[in-house]
């Protein structure tokens, strides 16, 4: 994402400032004071912002993908219907115990997996959450799952990066995807589609989400006194590729690692 706002923010010869709050809420309300009252920043885009300030700004802000009480304009993705599609297809296949994959900061996500699995009228709704984050996540996930017990033959992360571990954790332990575990990640994220098996994924539609923001953006910067306050939605849509297949009874394959 910020090499795609880097790319459209800097094509008008712009200059792109690039800051990172670690997670952190009250780094995150002295980045945007900072940008605003010692930088004199133009205009701020933030990727994910989480904090519960009701104040406004001067400076024009978008935030894209935020929890955000700040008075802002602000893209999001709806992730719904295209979650409810994964679990439909997966249902259609056969696969009826469905493992969320999480980690802390996804547990968004995990309440529209339980929304998507009640609209198939599936409530056995698992949820393994990692304290780890990215592909670590993923390993740490099914190495929770596995020894669990719990039965399963599909698994949903909430992003790619999580499925790709998960795929490779599998694999350790001689389950091959998709024969044995169908698996679907969240973001589309090109390392998703070059992997050994394709990653099927739900696509956050990067390129719209980030033209979205810069559009919105633009128009409070040329227009201070533009008071009306912009939320855009964009619909999140499901792409299948090869990590998923129909639900197998037959006797568990082996996957070298």
């Amino acid at each position: 994402f910020i090499r795609c706002f880097q790319s459209l923010i800097e094509s008008e010869e712009n200059i792109l400032i690039i800051s990172s709050d670690n997670f952190d809420k009250s780094r995150a309300t002295d980045l945007i004071e900072y940008y605003e009252s010692f930088m004199k920043a133009d205009g701020i885009i933030t990727i994910g912002l989480n904090v519960t300030e009701k104040r406004g700004y001067k400076v024009p802000i978008v935030s894209v993908f935020s929890n955000s009480f700040l008075k802002t304009d602000t893209v999001v993705v709806d992730f719904n219907d295209a979650l409810f599609k994964a679990v439909k297809l997966l249902d259609s296949l056969g696969h009826k115990n469905i493992v969320f994959l999480s980690e802390n900061l996804t547990k968004v996500k995990e309440e529209q997996y339980k929304k998507a699995m009640k609209g198939i009228n599936n409530n056995r709704t698992n949820i393994i959450r990692s304290d780890y984050r990215f592909e670590k996540a993923g390993g740490d996930g099914i190495d929770k799952l596995l020894k669990s017990g719990l039965e399963f033959s599909a698994v949903i992360c909430a992003y790619d990066n999580i499925a790709i571990g998960a795929v490779k954790e599998l694999k350790r332990n001689g389950l091959c995807v998709p024969d044995d575990v169908s698996v679907i990640g969240f973001d589309n994220i090109s390392s998703g589609y070059y992997a050994e098996t394709a990653l099927t994924t739900i696509d956050s539609k990067q390129k719209e989400v980030c033209a979205a923001a810069w559009e919105l953006l633009k128009q409070k910067i040329d227009n201070p006194y533009k008071c009306k306050r912009y939320n855009k939605i964009i619909n999140a849509e499901l792409v299948v590729r090869e990590s998923v297949s129909k639900f197998k009874t037959n006797k568990k394959t082996h996957c070298k690692s």
